[in-house]
């Protein structure tokens, strides 16, 4: 499972690539997946955080090297016969900024934006959490905390490696 969303992550930064410093982006991600990527399975769910570096974003050149910001895609997989997602939906597209967090030293760090992604699945979902880089203290470590009312009833943690994201960052500058 995790090879194929790998593939997935990787094919949709291929998909998203113009030119040779989305390509080095690219390349780079595969490269450090591990410190760039977190999955976890609870129960029959899989969720997994990936870092979505400014250069693979979709937009143009100007928005999407915007450097003032940390870009994560969350994909969650849920079972195929999960009847706890079955009625009113709109727990799953309002109020999400609510359910992440980001763990500073000391502080507490809100996405600026959180967008549900539009799959068609009811199966898979997805949402891309956007936060301020100045909001962060310097470390070497960026921590997203998810408390999951809508899928698992968990708290979850995902770190990173943030030397790995500041260093493919710096391909595009």
């Amino acid at each position: 499972m995790k090879l194929i969303v790998a593939a997935i992550v990787s094919t949709v930064f291929l998909i998203a690539c113009k030119d040779d410093s989305r390509k080095q982006a690219v390349q780079y991600f595969q490269a450090h997946q591990k410190a760039l990527m977190a999955q976890q399975q609870v129960n029959n769910f899989s969720l997994q955080l990936a870092y979505m570096p400014a250069t693979v974003l979709p937009g143009d050149k100007e928005t999407s090297l915007d450097s003032g910001y940390y870009h994560f895609r969350l994909q969650v997989q849920c079972p195929s016969g999960n009847g706890s997602l079955s009625g009113d939906k709109t727990s799953l597209y309002y109020g999400l900024d609510s359910l992440f967090v980001g763990e500073g030293s000391d502080q507490k760090i809100y996405p600026v934006s959180v967008q549900p992604v539009i799959t068609g699945s009811h199966t898979h979902f997805e949402y891309l959490l956007v936060f301020a880089k100045k909001d962060w203290k310097p470390g070497t470590t960026l921590e997203i905390i998810f408390n999951d009312r809508l899928f698992t009833n968990t708290r979850m943690s995902f770190v990173f490696d943030r030397t790995k994201i500041n260093e493919i960052e710096l391909l595009h500058s």
